[in-house]
């Protein structure tokens, strides 16, 4: 076994390890997390838009479609591609709520949360509680998945690393799209 994923079963373990897999209040507090996390996104981008006002409408629709088309890339395209087994298969482990059945790694859930987070940090870069708020939740959304035993570390981790390219690569996209139609 490499040094590498020793350290990712260890760290799984210990994070793993808080969890009962009984019906604690920690364990109901991840799954919510967890199962109700694009809601939450939705209704924060919504909040978002009411309180900056009129003008945060358009980058609130952008950056939902962007959580709608990376959800849809990572559950067709990138987790087939890389194709890994949830801890709950190598490693026997407790799971509280449902097993999934796609592929570990990347974590999805962790994709969208830092997808999200970075483009909501992108529109509001002014507002350092929005942006504080969105990075919060995207973390609480990465420790979630380890904590009910769905997802490795490193599964996490590459689902921040890809989530923040992706919103980056969207916002520096819509931001060259929106300027090219306003300077013709």
């Amino acid at each position: 076994m490499s040094p590498l994923l020793s350290y990712d079963i260890y760290l799984f373990k210990l994070i793993h390890g808080a969890s009962i897999c009984s019906g604690s209040w920690s364990d109901n507090f991840n799954l919510f997390i967890s199962k109700h996390s694009q809601h939450i996104w939705y209704l924060f981008l919504f909040i978002i838009a009411l309180i900056r006002g009129k003008k945060h409408w358009f980058s609130s629709l952008i950056t939902a479609t962007g959580f709608i088309i990376i959800w849809h890339l990572t559950d067709e395209y990138i987790k087939p591609f890389f194709h890994r087994d949830r801890p709950f298969v190598d490693l026997a482990t407790c799971v509280f709520g449902l097993k999934p059945s796609s592929a570990s790694f990347p974590s999805g859930h962790t994709i969208t949360a830092f997808a999200m987070a970075t483009l909501i940090c992108l529109y509001n870069s002014q507002n350092k509680i929005i942006c504080g708020i969105a990075v919060l939740f995207a973390c609480l959304v990465g420790y979630s998945r380890i904590y009910l035993g769905v997802h490795f570390p490193s599964d996490v981790l590459a689902g921040m690393i890809f989530g923040i390219l992706f919103a980056v690569a969207w916002f520096k996209a819509i931001e060259t799209t929106v300027k090219l139609h306003y300077e013709d």
